[in-house]
């Protein structure tokens, strides 16, 4: 199945070139028919004038995202660095912890089709 999503410019880039590798979101309606060996084209906000495609290869779920942010390697999310509580505060510009805690969280691990 293929389903398209929009990217912030930084995390897009950040998975453009290969240093992000999960995706977080929220495991809401439209995260829960995404499966392994799915496409996802993401699109650069604002304009939405790039993309690029990438390959499902595993789902991690969990409650919040510090839950997540805390089980795996931060490299992956683009931030070397980072600490759990980082990570998620990140997660704060796009969802609230209303959302959060009203459908859980999803951890997208992908790889890039278009390189």
């Amino acid at each position: 199945m293929k389903h398209s999503m929009s990217l912030a410019a930084e995390p897009f880039e950040m998975l453009k070139n290969g240093s992000k590798r999960l995706e977080l979101r929220l495991f809401d309606e439209k995260r829960r028919a995404v499966s392994f060996g799915d496409v996802i084209v993401f699109s650069k906000l604002p304009e939405r004038s790039e993309s690029v495609s990438v390959k499902v290869t595993g789902l991690l779920k969990a409650r919040t995202f510090y839950e997540i942010a805390s089980i795996v390697d931060p490299s992956c999310l683009g931030y070397p660095e980072a600490e759990p509580s980082f990570l998620a505060e990140r997660m704060r510009e796009y969802y609230s912890i209303a959302e959060e805690t009203a459908n859980g969280v999803l951890g997208i691990k992908i790889c890039l089709l278009d390189r």
